[in-house]
Parts: structure tokens; C-alpha cells; sequence
């Protein structure tokens, strides 16, 4: 859950991965939304902590589309963030 209002900054979730063949370092990258929509949120590439960027655009039932990938494969989720008041 994101209380609503919000604020840039403020933490929604960290993403965890694992890598059973260790190719490399993961990384995270959101990916845009449903037709292409620009995402409200930011993601860290190195620690999976999803943030709040822009704050005006976050609305009650949202889906944010990570990339996780370590250089050779990569997988995808989808999370689904509640705004609540």
C-alpha cells in the first residue's frame, strides 16, 4: 500500500532476484506501463528499491513492470501498488 498523497522519494518496495548460474551483477529497469505509459515511479538498477518520482501521477490501483536481467537473461514481473487515503 502508498498512502496517498505521497511524495518523491519515499519507498514502495524492494525487489529481490537471484541468479542460479551467477553470470553477473543483476540489474533492475522499469519498463513502461500499459500502452507505453510513462511510469510515476523510479527504480534502483543495483538494489531493487522502487521510489516514488513523481508523485502527481500516482492514482489508486497502479501496475509498475520491472526487467530484471543479468547481462545474458533477464525475466519480468509485474507489481501491483494500491494508493489509499
Amino acid at each position: 500500500r502508498l498512502y496517498l498523497p505521497t511524495y518523491a522519494g519515499v519507498s514502495v518496495v524492494r525487489l529481490a532476484a537471484s541468479d542460479p548460474d551467477n553470470l553477473g551483477p543483476l540489474t533492475f529497469r522499469l519498463l513502461p506501463g500499459e500502452g507505453g505509459q510513462a511510469t510515476p515511479f523510479h527504480i534502483n538498477a543495483s538494489t531493487g528499491l522502487v521510489t516514488v518520482a513523481e508523485p502527481d501521477m500516482v492514482r489508486g490501483e497502479m501496475e509498475v513492470r520491472v526487467l530484471v536481467s543479468d547481462g545474458k537473461f533477464s525475466d519480468r514481473a509485474v507489481i501491483k501498488v494500491s494508493g489509499c487515503r
